[in-house]
């Protein structure tokens, strides 16, 4: 017992001795060098300089030496090219900017247009507005609650006749739904991909035959399909010209 207390009351001496690194770096190299985790939970850059302290107290002092004295390399990441470069695209994406600036300026126009006369409202129509708002939410309520698609659900819409829902998700296989039951009437099957949309004709369960063409959706990987309401499979797909 007198020579573990003896042993310990050693070890915290040298432990008090030890010239270590105070660049949280080195430290880790040396730890890891000793084969120890670089980084507990928890833990700060005092504690890990204390513990790798706490380590070389117990080896022997060529061990501690050939630990400390034994200089690190260091691999230098080369600096990231950060200059400035441009160049010429093909005249279909100076197409596609000039189309996307149109229809985003026109918006933005419209948007504006919006707020000002918002603004010009007088404070009564305002909160006679909101009121209305509020009268009509609490008036909603709940009807019913289906889980449309193994993966998120990306878009849903009801038919002409309000009777009937299509919804399109991420499994890539829109459904049409019953809207009193929340019944699945059909599953459709085709897309490869995320399907971001899906849209009713608009004479879907109006005027048009179950045959025909009645409902329309997309994937992410650019693929428009064309649905009836008989078959899992697409009627066609819409493609490019």
């Amino acid at each position: 017992m007198k020579a573990e207390l003896l042993a310990e009351f050693e070890r915290r001496r040298r432990a008090r001795t030890l010239t270590l690194p105070t660049d949280d770096v080195q430290v880790k190299l040396k730890l890891r060098k000793l084969n120890q985790p670089i980084c507990l939970f928890g833990e700060d850059i005092l504690d890990r300089r204390e513990r790798l302290r706490a380590l070389l107290s117990t080896m022997t002092e060529d061990e501690v030496a050939k630990i400390l004295h034994t200089e690190e390399g260091f691999v230098e990441k080369p600096d990231e090219e950060t200059t400035t470069w441009y160049h010429r695209g093909p005249m279909s994406l100076r197409a596609a900017r000039v189309a996307i600036a149109d229809f985003s300026l026109r918006r933005a126009k419209e948007r504006l247009i919006r707020a000002r006369e918002n603004a010009a409202r007088p404070p009564h129509e305002k909160a006679l507005a909101r009121q209305e708002a509020h009268k009509w939410i609490q008036q909603l309520n709940l009807h019913a609650s289906q889980v449309a698609d193994s993966r998120p659900v990306a878009f849903c819409e009801f038919s002409p006749d309000s009777e009937h829902i299509v919804t399109a998700g991420w499994s890539g296989q829109p459904s049409v739904w019953r809207r009193d039951t929340c019944e699945r009437m059909i599953r459709y099957v085709g897309h490869q991909s995320q399907s971001g949309c899906a849209r009713f004709h608009p004479h879907a369960f109006i005027s048009a035959d179950s045959s025909e063409l009645n409902v329309a959706s997309c994937a992410h990987d650019g693929t428009v399909y064309l649905w009836s309401l008989d078959n899992e499979k697409p009627l066609s797909e819409l493609r490019e010209t």
